[in-house]
């Protein structure tokens, strides 16, 4: 399945719920966690963890493919991909943890600990 890395982002864009949330608008975004099924979130999720996973081997295999012609090229290429890659990463985790403040009740604000994986009422 050469083309699943682009399937999958497809479909976790179709499945976001907080796709039609309003630009820097964090209260929107959770609200429209909150309003959505909870099935929608979690395919959304699955689709995200597919589409990081898929697309570092279709990287990695589009590297191989160019190595032989121009290594340089390709080891520029592949070193973007990477970085692009690890940015799509983490903005997988603060979809997730935007779904997480959606469903962990009313608070009504939230301050982020030391790490940024746990957040502490307030």
């Amino acid at each position: 399945m050469p083309h699943s890395g682009p399937f999958f982002t497809i479909l976790e864009v179709v499945f976001n719920p907080s796709r039609s949330a309003p630009r820097g608008n964090g209260s929107a975004v959770i609200a429209a966690n909150m309003a959505a099924s909870a099935g929608t979130n979690l395919w959304h999720l699955l689709f995200g963890i597919f589409a990081v996973f898929l697309f570092s081997f279709a990287t990695l295999g589009t590297t191989m493919l160019a190595m032989r012609r121009s290594p340089w090229l390709a080891t520029v290429g592949r070193l973007l991909a990477l970085n692009g890659l690890f940015a799509f990463i983490v903005f997988a985790g603060q979809e997730e943890l935007s779904y997480l403040m959606a469903h962990m009740g009313a608070a009504r604000s939230w301050s982020p600990s030391g790490t940024g994986s746990i957040l502490i009422r307030s």
